[in-house]
């Protein structure tokens, strides 16, 4: 009888095993190997979680992901369009900075130079102002982050538009 006994716990175990692997442990596998493969070896998104449609844990920490991924994806976008706006924002200034140099080298009067270097001095101004600008747009969406989302109504603030407009 303890050998019979045996052989079933052993076959419950075995079958446990088997249920355990093939509901937990592959899945788990598969979401493991997904997450290696969309990063590159820069470390750089490449894809994204397939989304899988089970309807347990695993299937919410995969629909997790995914919209994670999705999410991060948009924001790297983001970043990468901002950090283009401002290369090319910080292009024309300094392009003029180059330029009044340049000319206030060859100035034959001293008021052409300090023309240039008025203009020069003007340039650096506005290279001060969009690096503080930059500064508070990273500051202004660190506490995005943090900000409580609740829902306007529309209505109202368009009829009070209006009306002012009427004025």
């Amino acid at each position: 009888e303890i050998f019979t006994v045996f052989l079933v716990s052993l076959a419950a175990a075995v079958a446990l095993s088997l249920l355990v692997s093939t509901t937990i442990a592959a899945p788990v596998r598969k979401l493991r190997r997904q997450a290696r493969e969309i990063l590159d070896h820069r470390g750089r998104l490449r894809g994204q979680f397939r989304f899988n449609r089970r309807r347990d844990e695993i299937g919410d920490l995969s629909r997790s992901l995914e919209e994670m991924t999705r999410k991060l994806q948009g924001h790297l976008e983001f970043v990468e369009s901002f950090a283009s706006d401002i290369s090319h924002e910080f292009r024309n200034p300094l392009a003029s900075i180059r330029s009044a140099a340049e000319m206030s080298a060859r100035a034959d009067s001293g008021k052409d130079r300090d023309r240039f270097l008025s203009l020069i001095q003007k340039e650096v101004e506005r290279m001060q102002h969009l690096l503080a600008a930059v500064r508070e747009i990273s500051l202004l969406d660190a506490q995005l982050e943090d900000e409580n989302r609740a829902a306007v109504e529309v209505g109202p603030i368009l009829r009070q538009v209006v009306e002012a407009r009427k004025m």
